[in-house]
């Protein structure tokens, strides 16, 4: 009679992808599919933002209120990530319910400007 091999949750060769990694390349995709903007975003970031601190959702309002939508809701963490890795915006370490009622006032990252 064949037996599977049975292995652990971290020892299992399916679940080795580097999350991370694969975060990424998601981001670089929407980046990609995205990139005017992207760019309008990060134009409009330099001279409008929420008040300190804020939350990427609140980033995302004020785009809005410009009329910057992306193409793919998954856009709006990119754009976060991008001004995190321009160091125009810094994680605080605290986190806050969401306003956007469809978010269930799920918890969030807070930033600052830098």
């Amino acid at each position: 009679m064949y037996m599977a091999k049975q292995y652990s949750l971290f020892d299992d060769p399916r679940f080795r992808e580097d999350g991370k990694a694969l975060r990424d390349q998601g981001l670089e995709k929407v980046a990609k599919h995205n990139p005017d903007w992207l760019e309008e975003c990060l134009r409009v970031f330099s001279f409008q933002y929420p008040t300190d601190p804020f939350t990427g959702e609140e980033i995302r309002f004020v785009m809005e209120q410009n009329g910057l939508y992306p193409t793919s809701p998954n856009a709006w963490g990119c754009l976060t990530r991008q001004l995190l890795k321009l160091k125009l915006i810094e994680r605080t370490g605290q986190y806050r319910p969401m306003k956007d009622p469809r978010s269930h006032a799920r918890m969030t990252a807070v930033y600052r400007k830098v």
